[in-house]
């Protein structure tokens, strides 16, 4: 048995026989997939995935890091074909069903997440949103220029005319 994780992946004009899933058979395993897309595979058993022994979760998310659902659902899911299971692993609509992260924010993750996560203390993200991949990683946090101390001149005394 082991555990399978799948994220942000195209499965596209694969073929199985006998023992089908054209993209991927799942035997005594737990297999997760998030933000995947199967297209024109085939097989005698689901054309896409075959369960034939163990779990399947799918979660038809946005389809990459660093963005986030605020509805926390996807108003256009796409079903894989499954044999054995249901698998809804990409969403058509994440353009308008998902945003990009906030500045001094980011999500490692692919799915349904409603927020994103907040950079640790004075750590930020100078993107304003406008790029995934800025806010795809809790290292894409860095510290904020703090500002160096400046120094008053200390006056020295005249010398005393003798």
């Amino acid at each position: 048995s082991s555990t399978v994780s799948v994220s942000s992946s195209s499965f596209t004009s694969n073929t199985a026989g006998d023992y089908g899933g054209g993209a991927m058979i799942i035997w005594s395993s737990t297999v997760s997939v998030s933000s995947s897309s199967f297209t024109s595979n085939t097989a005698d058993y689901g054309d896409d995935i075959h369960i034939y022994s163990g779990t399947l979760t799918c979660t038809a998310g946005c389809n990459d890091a660093g963005m986030f659902m605020p509805s926390g659902t996807c108003s256009t899911p796409v079903a894989a074909d499954v044999s054995g299971g249901s698998c809804y692993s990409y969403c058509a609509s994440t353009s308008s069903d998902c945003s990009v992260c906030p500045s001094d924010t980011y999500y490692e993750g692919y799915g349904t997440n409603t927020a994103c996560d907040a950079c640790d203390g004075s750590m930020v993200i100078a993107d304003d949103g406008t790029d995934a991949s800025a806010h795809d990683e809790a290292g894409d946090c860095v510290w904020s220029p703090t500002p160096v101390p400046t120094t008053t001149p200390v006056p020295t005394g005249q010398p005393s005319p003798v």
